[in-house]
């Protein structure tokens, strides 16, 4: 936590994060690994899973000619400083485990032959499934590597399938996915907010955000909310929920309302602020006039 990196580092500069780059780099991380294969899942900012099953017989040198044309476009377009690490296996959770096995630049290959053998000296919390809590079971049972979990033989079902390798799950691709239920932009400030007009100019950033992502998306909502936080000990923050009759994705009226109902009962100093829109539809183009 930032308070733990002060106390560690008292020099430490902190600079905010620019989200906006973060998602254009991921963007182009993105257009690139689909180059590859039709079939891909965005699994976080910094990793996606692709079906090369039938795409790897289009390249002479089959998925590893793919994976080194995949790093080398990465360094290339995106940069030098930019490091990629692939794994390359027959199952989800195998990829994952055999692209985290040589960080920060690795290549690395999982085969049902092999791969019982070279992950067995992995560290079980390394496995993507088993966090803190599974973690904590197997430490607690002597079982610190995958090697030696693997000699437990009375594990829960779900910690034996993670233990030996054996999801597979299928992948989720963006066609797949249902459709959002809602839109959200929270934002915690460096310092405390402790005027109106310093509030306010945040709920609009934050509002333009949300907004911005609904057109996105296509969408529009009917329920908009306002939450505030942070406030001096012992006093409520704020919080306002509102239903329109007609969905929209307009910035400019979901902050005018927002503002009417925060003006209602405005608080300071904050800290956080939070936006949400929700009661999501596919946007539709409604009539001008009533008939």
């Amino acid at each position: 936590t930032v308070w733990e990196a002060k106390k560690l580092c008292p020099q430490i500069i902190l600079v905010p994060s620019d989200m906006d780059k973060y998602f254009a780099i991921t963007q182009e991380l993105i257009k690139i690994v689909s180059d590859y294969s039709p079939t891909v899942e965005v699994f976080s900012i910094d990793e996606m899973f692709a079906d090369i099953t039938d795409t790897q017989n289009l390249f002479a040198g089959g998925s590893l000619a793919m994976a080194l044309e995949m790093k080398q476009r990465v360094k290339q377009q995106l940069g030098d400083w930019l490091k990629c690490s692939v794994g390359i296996s027959h199952t989800k959770l195998l990829a994952k485990l055999a692209s985290e096995m040589h960080k920060p630049d690795g290549l690395t290959f999982l085969t049902p032959e092999d791969y019982l053998d070279k992950t067995a000296r992995v560290a079980v919390e390394e496995v993507c499934g088993i966090g803190y809590s599974r973690t904590h079971y197997l430490h607690g049972r002597g079982a610190y590597t995958l090697g030696q979990a693997r000699q437990l033989l009375d594990l829960p079902p779900e910690v034996y399938d993670l233990v030996w390798l054996r999801l597979n799950n299928e992948l989720i691709t963006v066609n797949d996915l249902d459709p959002a239920k809602s839109v959200s932009r929270t934002f915690t400030t460096f310092s405390v907010l402790r005027t109106q007009d310093s509030v306010l100019r945040l709920v609009r950033n934050l509002v333009e955000e949300a907004c911005a992502k609904l057109r996105e998306m296509n969408m529009a909502g009917r329920t908009i909310a306002l939450s505030m936080d942070n406030l001096p000990a012992g006093r409520q923050g704020f919080w306002s929920r509102q239903t329109l009759k007609i969905p929209t994705c307009d910035g400019k009226l979901v902050f005018e309302l927002l503002v009417k109902e925060y003006l209602k009962n405005p608080v300071s100093p904050v800290r956080q602020v939070g936006v949400w829109i929700s009661n999501l539809i596919f946007n539709v183009q409604y009539p001008m006039f009533n008939k």
